[in-house]
């Protein structure tokens, strides 16, 4: 069984992990084998910049997949408590059962993400004891593991190796999906597709729909110009009908005009194709109930201690409009002073005949407009306010919210198989304010143990940390050893071990302290989790190398590809060019105006923006799907998300 260079670095990177998670007696020596299998490759690198991959499935049946009935702690989602029942049955048995329960575990820590300890377990099982349906079953789970690091062409050859028969029989459709899931990685759409297509008629219902979705995701992710190379590469006319229907929705911005008519011929030239069940019929809903603005009214400050946002939020809207390939609309900027204006100006604008209005950023006006019982224009406003429920119907509420940070950092560390976490935020009303909020996200099994608010004046955090990583106790007990024996010992200290990760809320400078004095303080085994605050938006990798194996959310804006945007900020001064952020919501809240009902009327649903994927919740407020960083060797990349679903 071949192991992936990628596995293999990664495996020696966090090998002090390994034994931990893998029963001594079951455990063969793998750090000389891995490091000969290093020798043979080029080095470690960082995953590739990719676009978020589409998630597989639902969870397979509660039935183990060797033919053994799943333990309660599986069936209930938890998977850690599970995969150390399965390392306790492993112990016990021999030969078969052995390997079914090894099995078993690592599949189970793959659906904790604990992709490390999955992998160390499957390489470990020994080829020669294994049944081929439990050899086919390991090579299944190490396909997950390598698309889970980004490497899809090693996953094709171990999928295209194993014999799809011998898997137990609730896993042949999800081989199925994973292979096509596999192909699309790899950028062979073609083949993809052809494989989607004919799974279409072979699977149940369930699947079968799971299966369109992920066929049309992948198709939206690509640019017109590879849309329409694939139409020319293809006879077939089911494909042809996927690939030009994708190409319409990506070619044309829905709400202007020219969208519906090609969705109609679209139909009349596929009337058999079975994209007209669902997918047509939404893009037609939402081509339908788009509204693009004739005269946007913007309410911006032209002085005052918000006047760098609005300058860059002011740019953003600007470049906005010049991107608009659409009939453009009148855009009038109005300056707004104080609280004493902003209901004038509001109501001068919607005269002048301003039928969509943007601003005001200020926290006060914007509640002075809140309290209007009646809006005759929409309003898309770009603060919001702490402990207000009732917002008029007309009011929408978009801005850089950290709210939605923090949630989305609580949620990846979830995601990744954490549970218990550590805090260490600002000794500020904005730290306070987070936390506040965080704990109100945390349930069950999910704890914050400790928290730890830094003076963010200093630059010296060793006392702090010491006291939330329990590092002062070990010490004493050292001291109290020595003068026990009156002997000096040979010490490292302890940190506690009933944490598994740190959540992180910090700006820039402080991030770069407080990362490095982590492992300092024996902390280097804890994965860290920040929000976008923490990260320069142009740093360099001397800058990025004080945070290494940092995961960060962040707006997905560096995978764009406008070069045009990058020169702007990359032109800002020093001192604006922390709140370029700002440039990028103006860019959004330009683009964002013509779908404000739709999202009104559709909660939960998704237009894609610079911001990431925008969604509006049932009070107005625009929400930010961000997207998944990491930082390894002073880089910023991708965070593979790949949903793993033995």
């Amino acid at each position: 069984m071949a192991v992936s260079a990628v596995m293999c670095c990664l495996m020696l990177r966090h090998r002090h992990r390994l034994s931990t998670f893998y029963p001594a007696r079951l455990r063969r020596p793998i750090h000389a084998g891995l490091s000969v299998l290093f020798l043979l490759v080029v080095g470690c690198s960082t995953a590739p910049q990719v676009p978020p991959p589409v998630p597989v499935a639902e969870p397979p049946a509660p039935v183990d997949t060797l033919g053994n009935a799943r333990l309660e702690s599986e069936q209930t989602g938890n998977y850690q408590d599970a995969a150390r029942e399965y390392e306790r049955l492993a112990t016990e048995n021999q030969g078969r059962e052995q390997a079914n329960y090894l099995l078993q575990q690592a599949a189970t820590l793959l659906r904790a993400n604990k992709i490390i300890e999955a992998a160390d377990i499957l390489i470990n099982l020994e080829d020669e004891s294994l049944t081929p349906a439990q050899s086919a079953y390991q090579s299944y789970l190490l396909a997950q593991i390598q698309l889970y690091m980004d490497r899809p062409t090693e996953a094709l050859a171990t999928l295209n190796a194993i014999d799809a028969d011998i898997l137990p029989e609730n896993l042949h459709d999800r081989y199925l999906l994973l292979h096509a899931k596999a192909l699309g990685m790899n950028r062979q759409f073609l083949d993809m597709l052809d494989e989607r297509v004919r799974l279409a008629s072979l699977l149940p219902e369930k699947l079968a729909e799971e299966n369109q979705k992920q066929l049309w995701t992948t198709l939206m992710s690509l640019s017109v110009d590879e849309l329409q190379t694939l139409i020319l590469q293809t006879e077939d006319q089911q494909i042809k009908g996927w690939l030009t229907l994708a190409n319409i929705a990506r070619r044309f911005p829905i709400g202007s005009g020219q969208t519906l008519p090609h969705l109609l011929t679209w139909q009349i030239t596929y009337p058999q194709h079975p994209a007209n069940e669902e997918i047509l019929p939404t893009l037609i809903d939402r081509e339908n109930m788009v509204s693009r603005p004739a005269h946007i009214a913007v309410l911006l400050p032209e002085s005052g201690p918000l006047v760098q946002v609005a300058n860059l939020i002011r740019e953003g809207m600007m470049e906005g409009f010049f991107l608009d390939h659409a009939p453009r609309p009148i855009l009038h900027f109005y300056p707004v002073t104080d609280e004493t204006s902003i209901l004038s100006t509001y109501l001068h604008a919607v005269n002048a005949g301003a039928d969509m209005v943007v601003g005001p950023l200020d926290k006060d006006q914007v509640n002075i407009l809140r309290q209007m019982r009646f809006l005759p224009v929409p309003l898309l406003v770009l603060n919001s306010l702490d402990h207000v429920d009732h917002w008029p119907r007309n009011m929408y509420r978009f801005g850089l919210f950290p709210e939605d940070e923090v949630q989305q950092s609580l949620s990846l560390a979830i995601r990744d198989g954490y549970r218990q976490l550590l805090l260490i935020r600002p000794d500020n009303a904005w730290g306070e304010r987070l936390e506040t909020y965080l704990r109100t996200l945390v349930r069950e099994p999910v704890q914050i143990l400790g928290s730890s608010a830094y003076d963010p004046k200093s630059s010296d955090f060793s006392h702090s940390l010491k006291t939330l990583l329990h590092i002062t106790p070990s010490n004493q007990r050292r001291r109290s050893l020595e003068r026990l024996l009156h002997t000096r010992l040979q010490f490292i200290p302890r940190r506690r071990q009933d944490i598994d990760a740190v959540l992180l809320l910090a700006q820039p400078e402080k991030a770069r302290q407080l990362r490095p004095q982590l492992l300092f303080q024996y902390a280097a085994d804890l994965p860290v989790y920040m929000t976008s605050h923490g990260l320069p938006p142009f740093a360099e990798s001397n800058v990025l190398r004080d945070l290494n194996d940092t995961f960060v959310v962040d707006i997905p804006w560096r995978l764009s590809g406008k070069t045009e945007i990058w020169s702007y900020l990359a032109r800002l001064p020093e001192n604006q060019r922390r709140l370029s952020r700002f440039f990028v919501l103006g860019l959004d809240s330009y683009q964002l105006l013509p779908y404000l009902e739709y999202l009104r009327r559709h909660p939960g649903e998704f237009v894609s923006g610079y911001n990431g994927g925008l969604s509006m919740d049932k009070t107005g407020k625009i929400h930010r799907q961000l997207h998944a960083w990491m930082i390894r060797g002073g880089r910023l990349s991708s965070k593979p998300q790949v949903q793993l679903d033995p």
